[in-house]
């Protein structure tokens, strides 16, 4: 088991001071990797985004959606998702690498694995099934699920 630490960085840079996330490495061979370094770069964003006064927030939307589009081309399939790209302005984030526990990484085919997480959290806890995909001899997120109380997974929003 790993849990998803995050590598230190310096502070967030404020919306404005660069167009683009700067993302953590990857290691596009591993699987646990790429699903680790999504979510780090994850928790950045929303705790950018967060941190915008909220009077603020409708002005820079288009800058902060640019910067979530990069963590999404940097580490997703280019797949298009049936309810977009979200993203969340809560506090405590969705995505936290100290609360996000990887517990199993199953390679399903040689082109398809899945990285099974523990999520702790209020809302939104629980398993989660990451699916990535090999494309391009890059592991890159597909979809992301959600375990039911009857053990089935059920789509869940990336």
């Amino acid at each position: 088991m790993s849990v998803l630490s995050p590598h230190g960085r310096g502070r967030a840079l404020t919306l404005g001071e660069r167009q683009t996330m700067d993302l953590p490495k990857c290691d596009f061979d591993d699987p646990e990797a790429v699903v680790a370094s999504f979510v780090r770069a994850m928790n950045a964003w929303e705790l950018e985004a967060a941190g915008l006064p909220k009077e603020d927030r409708a002005d820079s939307w288009a800058e902060v959606r640019q910067k979530m589009d990069s963590v999404f081309a940097e580490f997703c399939t280019s797949e298009d998702r049936p309810y977009g790209r979200q993203g969340a302005f809560q506090s405590p984030p969705e995505y936290d690498p100290a609360r996000e526990e990887v517990f199993r990484v199953t390679l399903e085919s040689p082109k398809k694995a899945f990285v099974d997480t523990q999520r702790r959290a209020v809302l939104g806890g629980g398993e989660y099934r990451y699916v990535l995909h090999l494309c391009a001899g890059r592991w890159l997120i597909d979809n992301l699920k959600f375990k039911e109380s009857d053990g089935s997974f059920s789509k869940a929003i990336l």
